[in-house]
């Protein structure tokens, strides 16, 4: 494990707000000591330094040493890994029910929203021409221009309609743009009452037939979301997916903008009007504040919430108050099979700003833990009746985003948290999340246990602080993003060229196979099958209910006239056991009620449609034939544990016949002639082979047999899996005084970790993912340096971050927060109220900062399109013509290329491989997904060294003169990324 490298200011900075009680520091904050016993043992669970490992705060090299420290005990393949790991999955099993949702409570238009609240004159058009709806400072200019056409205070119309411009080299471009309606839909989660709201964004389709990705959106801040800060983020991609953004628990939703915590409002969090005034909420936030816990459950369950609306699934309650205007177009992972789409959910994409981006990333990690520990399961213990559905990522899009409490600065914020420290007087409550961090149970319950007391309250706080830290979930969120979309290909690939053979020639499973054959492929007439004619005699009957009673066959034969035993009567209910002679008439429970019986017949419609299908056609999709009978079975309510009566009240009901021919069926039973019965299968045998089979098996398993006969063939579809990574990018301006540009970072370096523990030359033991066959992400970062007129701070003056200004930092190099162009150090500018310009963080500095990469740094957005799209996929020395087509060896081959000029290796070895490769040609494929077909369908997009040969630059965050030639903003590399890796790793 590599140790990961910072800049000395950010860690500074930490220092001068709040003081870390390390030794030696004794001027800040002198009435909050460390409680070491509570801290060291905290540290020896995390694998950080304790109390004896503090260095004395004029130890500046020092001090850097000891916070980069990673907390090992969160690393795969270390000592206590498994005791952690634990520890998670016992915090992560808690919550994955409570990210289920319950109720649909409404869907509206945010406009209609608005009124309802008394905004409505945000609704009305300004026409003043000087007027702003939504900022957005443009590349060398001090005043905003507009991002939205609509010029409402709301940034939407009376019909909460919006049109939201792109932007490209920071200036707007009001040729491209997204156009949509934005509603508000309220939803409850399992085990609450609680409401938790959301702001929803719908593009107009383009065409009838157009389908939609779903975007899940966690927003920056704790002062609650509005559409305004969803659109400057987004701006034109709000029309590449349904846009669904959580307000998060105790936030509100806001009609305008929100105001985060300052010294100057004590703090207080609200809503605000254009001008930075304190307003009402338009939705007010219920529930406590809960960052990295239940914000998390609000995120995940939002996605729930909608996968399920989309199929009406159960528990899922849909109140009436729904806009008859809000249509789910969702795009799925599997277009044509539909219990996976309910299984999968919808394509998704997850988008995140500042204090969001802790979230998004717990989101995907945690989900991630829960996939894995259903793979450990098997397949076989998912509840078809009642399945958990988790958000399957394939991608992820960070901007400045915290990613971790125990490295760097956050680690001291994390210590004084611990020891009650931060005071509400601290301008530590100015950021995101801190003041409710503080407060949060896992926190304050292991504060206030006494010493030798607190070992429980211990490993719960443990539990949590990895399932939200990016060292633990690194490889868990290579679990939950993938390219599912190969994964769905290859499992109905699998299952119908490997397993459904097997699955034929299974003596256990055979006598049921040609039973049922038999019952699809004995035609009475030239279009019905026997099941069909079964299935005719109910609907007869059903319609005529003549002489409804229980099947007597002593009373039928002994009665004249008595025609008890049609097959509608033992259907509904069902047959008396009766000795006849030497047989026993075997008996048979009703099987339905009478008001089911329609379900019934359609249901059995279908099923003889698939038998004939699975059984008969050789071309057919088995297993997407499969899986639509279970939605059959679901859509017709029948219960999937009434399969197997099913077949045995058909069986019954023949046998029956078979054995006692001198009954008389006449309508409405089936005429049973004798050719038929003596084309039936000798259900005897069946039965008894069946029996002989359940007998061996333990007690236990008696009551489910088909789990035990399937357990052996879903394991072969998870050995056979094959995989696809999704893709991840961070972006992060190097002087962002709120976010330390260090926490992405971070970030990638944890990623990497991963990478090269399944890919490189030194694999780890018990992998999480190479024991399932997972593909690790790679990661980008995208660095942008702030221009010129941001740096304003003269030498030998204070910088905003409590240090002084100086050309040289502790370790006599450049110091990376002065600019030897203009010989001053960031900070000061400010361009409005919000101090946008001071901070680097959300702000015009950001948003129009030059990119940090050599590849990249002279390419022009319109010029070097293509060229941009094939580094943002492949790496940023590809000259791949056509990115899209290009099989898996061209883009091995690129990979490993660009690792050799990013290390300076002038050899052509492969540094990164895999476990699977092709004997013929001696290409190297991901996790066992050498395609026998000689496919080529992209399963690496791989882009590890986007940073190239400015690594050194990456890594310091240090100002230098040629980057000032990029002309690319985050933005435009998100919207790049957008239309490239990430719907690559959809498709």
């Amino acid at each position: 494990m590599r140790r990961i490298v910072y800049s000395v200011s950010s860690f500074l900075s930490c220092l001068a707000i709040v003081g870390c009680n390390f030794k030696g520091n004794t001027d800040m904050q002198k009435e909050g000591k460390i409680n070491c016993q509570k801290w060291d043992a905290f540290a020896a669970k995390v694998g950080v330094p304790g109390c004896d490992q503090a260095v004395p705060a004029t130890d500046k090299a020092g001090l850097v040493k000891n916070l980069s420290e990673m907390p090992q005990n969160f690393v795969a393949g270390s000592a206590k890994y498994a005791e952690v790991t634990k520890l998670v999955q016992n915090y992560v099993s808690q919550i994955g029910a409570k990210t289920q949702a319950t109720e649909i409570v409404s869907v509206k238009k945010l406009a209609d929203v608005l009124v309802e609240a008394g905004f409505a004159d945000q609704l009305t058009e300004v026409t003043k021409p000087e007027f702003i709806s939504i900022p957005y400072y443009e590349r060398d200019k001090v005043t905003p221009t507009d991002l939205s056409a609509i010029k409402t205070l709301s940034g939407i119309n009376k019909d909460s309609k919006f049109k939201i411009y792109s932007t490209k080299e920071g200036k707007v471009d009001t040729s491209d743009f997204a156009e949509g309606t934005a509603y508000v839909l309220i939803y409850k989660l399992n085990g609450s009452d609680q409401k938790y709201s959301s702001i929803v964004t719908i593009p107009d389709k383009k065409s009838d037939d157009e389908k939609f990705k779903v975007i899940m959106y966690a927003h920056g801040g704790d002062a609650g979301i509005s559409f305004r800060n969803i659109a400057t983020i987004l701006q034109n991609n709000l029309g590449k997916g349904i846009v669904a953004a959580p307000s998060f628990p105790g936030e509100p939703i806001c009609s305008i903008t929100t105001i985060g915590g300052s010294v100057e409002n004590n703090f207080i969090r609200s809503c605000g009007d254009a001008k930075g005034n304190v307003i009402k909420a338009a939705v007010t936030g219920e529930g406590v504040k809960s960052p990295l816990d239940n914000d998390v459950n609000a995120f995940l369950g939002l996605h729930n919430a909608i996968s399920r609306m989309a199929f009406s699934m159960k528990p899922l309650i849909v109140k009436s108050n729904i806009d008859s205007d809000f249509n789910l177009n969702l795009d799925y992972y599997s277009n044509n099979n539909l219990l996976l789409q309910m299984l999968t959910g919808p394509k998704t994409i997850g988008v995140s700003d500042s204090r969001g981006g802790a979230t998004l990333l717990a989101a995907i990690g945690r989900t991630g833990i829960m996939l894995k520990s259903t793979l450990e399961g098997g397949l076989g213990n998912i509840d078809l009746k009642n399945p958990p559905i988790l958000p399957l990522f394939s991608s992820a899009g960070l901007f400045y985003t915290p990613s971790t409490l125990l490295i760097g600065s956050f680690r001291i914020v994390t210590q004084n948290m611990l020891a009650g420290n931060i005071y509400d007087t601290s301008i530590l409550n100015a950021l995101p999340m801190i003041p409710d961090l503080k407060k949060n149970s896992y926190i304050t319950d292991y504060r206030i246990a006494p010493i030798g007391q607190d070992q429980q309250v211990l490993d719960k706080l443990v539990g949590w602080i990895a399932a939200s830290d990016i060292v633990f979930l690194s490889p868990y969120i290579s679990v939950g993003m993938q390219n599912w979309n190969v994964t769905i290909s290859e499992i109905t690939r699998t299952f119908n060229s490997v397993l459904f053979p097997k699955l034929k020639n299974d003596e256990k499973f055979k006598p049921i196979l040609d039973f049922l054959e038999g019952l699809v492929s004995d035609k009475l007439t030239a279009d019905n099958s026997l099941l069909l004619m079964i299935n005719d005699s109910i609907i007869s009957a059903n319609q005529n209910k003549v002489n409804v009673k229980e099947c007597n066959y002593l009373a039928d034969v002994t009665i004249p006239g008595n025609n008890s035993c049609s097959i509608y009567n033992i259907l509904v209910k069902g047959q008396k056991s009766v000795k006849l002679g030497d047989k026993i008439v075997p008996e048979i429970k009703p099987l339905i009620n009478e008001d089911e019986v329609e379900n019934f017949t359609n249901f059995i419609s279908d099923f003889d449609n698939a038998i004939k299908n699975l059984l008969i056609s050789n071309e057919a999709d088995k297993f997407t034939i499969l899986t639509n009978l279970l939605i059959s079975a679901s859509v017709y309510k029948i219960p999937l544990d009434k399969l197997t009566d099913i077949i045995n009240f058909i069986g019954a009901s023949l046998y029956s016949a078979k054995e006692f021919p001198q009954l008389s069926f006449n309508n409405p039973s089936v005429e049973l002639k004798a050719s038929i019965i003596k084309n039936l299968l000798n259900l005897g045998k069946l039965d008894e082979s069946l029996k002989k089979f359940i007998s061996t098996l333990p007690e236990e398993q008696k009551k489910n047999p088909l789990s035990v006969i399937l357990k052996p063939y879903l394991d072969i579809l998870m050995k056979e899996r094959k995989s696809s990574p999704g893709s991840i990018i961070f972006l992060h301006s190097t002087q962002d005084g709120v976010v330390p540009y260090t926490q992405s970072l971070i970030a990638k370096k944890a990623m990497d970790t991963v990478f090269d523990a399944v890919y490189g030359s030194t694999q780890i033991p018990n992998n999480p993912l190479t024991s399932f066959n997972i593909p690790a992400v790679g990661s980008q970062l995208f660095a942008f340096q702030p221009e010129d007129r941001f740096y304003t701070i003269n030498l030998g003056e204070k910088t905003s971050d409590g240090g002084v200004c100086s050309a040289l930092g502790y370790d006599g190099n450049a110091a990376t927060n002065y600019n030897p162009d203009v010989k001053k150090c960031f900070g000061k500018m400010e361009l409005n109220k919000s101090h946008d310009g001071t901070f680097a963080h959300g702000d015009t500095a950001v948003r129009t900062a030059r990119l940090i990469s050599e590849p990249l740094n002279a390419m022009s957005y319109n010029v070097n399109k293509s060229d941009i799209i094939n580094s943002l996929l492949y790496g940023n020395q590809s000259k791949i013509n056509n990115a899209y087509s290009t099989n898996i060896n061209t883009q091995l081959i690129t990979f490993n290329f660009a690792y050799n000029l990013a290390n300076k290796k002038e050899n052509a070895n492969i540094f990164y491989s895999t476990d699977c490769t092709d004997p013929k040609t001696g290409i190297r494929y991901l996790f066992n997904a050498c395609p026998a077909s000689g496919s080529n369908f992209p399963l690496f997009n791989r882009t590890l060294f986007q940073d190239g040969l400015q690594k050194d630059a990456i890594v310091d965050g240090r100002w230098e003169q040629k980057n000032k030639t990029s002309s690319l903003t985050p933005t435009d590399i998100f919207t790049l990324w957008m239309e490239s890796a990430a719907k690559e790793a959809s498709n």
